[in-house]
């Protein structure tokens, strides 16, 4: 215990001196205490830690603030992005369904009955030396056709994909001759059909008949087009009308236009025209350009600023169909076109 002691307070006894009476080094005194931690127990108190002031804590809080801002800010425009993308998603979708019932001459596709609702055809009759004659509207639902206003008997109806695709694929234009009269020119039309998308979530689609939900689905206009190749005139034979839209003056039809060169000295010159008209004919024949505009949403039935365009070429004759009980003679109104692509037919 006296030992204890003397090394705690520092004081040197007689033991700490050696041998001749030198003494011991002298030994600092915190060199000898046991650290006051080696006795904390389990239970003692932690050493006291510095905790934010309020100044700290309202820094944080504003800036946080600023964050949420700028994250609420932008919130509306990242969910406009998302269901953009969503909607050229489905656009794209649907752009494949109908580019290919239309070149392939689907006519089975009875499921488009679910999502066409609609089909518009506007056309004109353009008698070859004559004036275009007024443009007539034909309306096809699947309940009523109607003529410029007038319903049609017997009707024909939006009941099954083969009228769907056959009223689809009007080309821009179809050249006509009437045998009894003599008369021939061009029929042009322009169709738009209204939509519903025929891809997106399972529970916009049939059955579902609630007009709300099928409302805030994806509504869309869809315009067709189909073109034989345009790049030479239907015929040297035949003058175009004046101001046709089709050809103007200026279009460069030298290259085909074989009879202005009958009494050329070189024979040359009205052969290989004659040749190229008839290759021309052919291509017009069995070539089309495919376009499908597609113009969406749907506001009131207009459609909005968003558009897309999809376009290919479909090689194989169109083929003109009328179902057996059109009335005769037959009518635009009823005319159903068909690509046909394993058929090729040579231009007469």
């Amino acid at each position: 215990m006296r030992s204890l002691l003397s090394a705690e307070f520092g004081v040197r006894s007689a033991e700490s001196f050696g041998y001749g009476g030198r003494p011991a080094p002298f030994t600092p005194d915190s060199a000898l205490r046991i650290p006051h931690s080696e006795f904390r127990t389990p239970h003692s108190a932690p050493p006291p830690c510095r905790a934010f002031t309020m100044i700290e804590i309202a820094i944080s809080l504003a800036v946080i603030g600023f964050a949420l801002a700028a994250i609420i800010g932008i919130l509306p425009t990242g969910m406009n992005v998302q269901q953009a993308n969503r909607e050229e998603t489905t656009i794209d979708a649907d752009a494949s369904v109908f580019m290919n019932a239309i070149r392939y001459g689907e006519q089975g596709l009875d499921d488009l009955t679910n999502y066409v609702v609609t089909i518009t055809r506007y056309w004109i009759d353009v008698p070859n030396g004559g004036s275009p004659g007024a443009v007539n509207t034909s309306v096809y639902s699947y309940t009523n056709n109607t003529l410029n206003g007038v319903a049609q008997s017997p009707p024909l109806l939006l009941t099954n994909g083969y009228h769907i695709v056959g009223l689809l694929s009007a080309p821009k234009w179809v050249y006509y001759f009437n045998s009894a009269t003599g008369v021939s020119g061009y029929y042009s039309f322009y169709v738009v059909a209204t939509i519903r998308s025929v891809s997106g979530l399972a529970s916009e689609k049939y059955p579902q008949d609630n007009p709300t939900v099928q409302d805030l689905a994806l509504n869309y206009k869809l315009i067709p087009e189909v073109v034989p190749d345009p790049r030479y005139p239907p015929s040297p034979l035949v003058a175009p009308p004046p101001g046709n839209y089709l050809y103007p003056a200026s279009y460069p039809t030298n290259w085909a236009n074989y009879t202005a060169y009958t009494n050329s000295a070189n024979a040359a010159d009205w052969q290989s025209r004659s040749n190229f008209w008839v290759l021309s004919q052919n291509l017009q024949t069995n070539l089309s350009d495919v376009r499908l505009i597609f113009r969406w949403p749907l506001i009131n039935g207009n459609p909005g600023n968003n558009r897309q365009v999809f376009r290919t070429q479909a090689g194989g004759h169109v083929s003109t169909v009328y179902e057996p009980w059109a009335p005769s003679p037959p009518s635009p109104n009823y005319a159903l076109y068909f690509f046909e692509p394993r058929n090729y037919v040579k231009a007469q």
